[in-house]
């Protein structure tokens, strides 16, 4: 008899993708029978390594479920190596940019405060360029100071009400 037929998924038996065989009453009953005498030597089996103290080898949908989960724990790993990764740039990247804003923010308030100080200045220069008018500094003499000129005559009246100065 010649060795059984691979496939390109390599599973014996069956005629690959172009031809298929119909399925017939006694391949059916065939593989039936051969599934269940496997299960029996397979039960002899495991009762003789429970008498012999070996535990039973893993049946085979608990192996690919096994499989399963260390497929889902590599991918998690990576996840999690990922998430640290990206943590770690968060983390590194965090005080560098708290700088930048920080000091955007303090390079607004020191603009602020220019814009103010060279309003002041401008103010400072206008009002330096009224005393330096001789005009202006008569009639403030006059005002504040209550100067008259010589050749003039100078009342002051006094306000009843007025608070006394101390």
């Amino acid at each position: 008899m010649s060795a059984p037929r691979r496939t390109p998924r390599g599973r014996p038996g069956s005629p690959g993708p172009a031809r298929t065989a119909p399925k017939t009453a006694k391949t059916a009953k065939a593989t039936k029978a051969a599934k269940s005498a496997k299960t029996a030597t397979a039960t002899k089996a495991s009762v003789e390594r429970r008498r012999m103290g070996r535990p039973d080898p893993e049946p085979a949908a608990q192996e690919r479920a096994r499989r399963r989960t260390e497929r889902r724990t590599q991918l998690t790993g990576r996840a999690a190596v990922l998430a640290l990764v990206m943590v770690a740039l968060s983390l590194s990247l965090a005080y560098p940019i708290r700088q930048y804003f920080g000091q955007r923010a303090e390079m607004a308030d020191l603009r602020d405060q220019v814009r103010l100080q060279e309003q002041r200045v401008a103010e400072l220069q206008a009002d330096r360029d009224r005393w330096s008018d001789p005009a202006y500094i008569k009639a403030q003499a006059r005002d504040r100071l209550h100067y008259c000129m010589p050749d003039e005559t100078c009342y002051v009246t006094v306000d009843p009400q007025a608070p006394s100065r101390p």
